[in-house]
């Protein structure tokens, strides 16, 4: 009953922001989301438009589950394997080689970033953030 009006809320809460979603077609997204997928060996189940008065934003869900969020302007704001590993490569080879140095026994399970920033969670627990470049590529110190 509990989660019942907790669902109710938060749809009452969506609504009231005036967001709304649609479902689009692989065709219908953006150019910097469709470019973004190639880098995901599992393929588009579905996707989702979410827009209101000021802006747009797209929601993708892969095959194996994983959902990736996309911001107004077509960056990326969130991956998330749910438990299982997220693919990396496209943070560039100095993440890559990072990652496997410091954290070889470990999997990416969750990426979140804004504007210059990114923040990893890991397999085990923890995380760690660290800077980005204009192209996305990681800046590690």
């Amino acid at each position: 009953m509990k989660s019942l009006l907790s669902a109710a809320a938060l749809f009452i809460l969506l609504s009231a922001k005036g967001q709304e979603k649609e479902t689009v077609y692989r065709s219908e997204l953006p150019s910097p989301v469709r470019s973004f997928l190639t880098h995901f060996k599992s393929p588009l189940h579905h996707a989702m438009r979410i827009y209101d008065e000021t802006k747009t934003t797209y929601g993708i869900v892969l095959n194996d589950n994983t959902e990736i969020q996309f911001s107004d302007k077509g960056f990326w704001t969130i991956i998330d394997g749910k438990g299982k590993p997220v693919q990396y490569k496209f943070l560039g080879k100095t993440f890559t080689e990072y990652f496997k140095t410091n954290f070889a026994n470990t999997i990416v399970n969750r990426i979140e970033r804004s504007e210059s920033r990114c923040k990893v969670m890991l397999s085990n627990g923890s995380a760690f953030s660290f800077a980005l470049d204009a192209k996305g590529s990681a800046i590690l110190n």
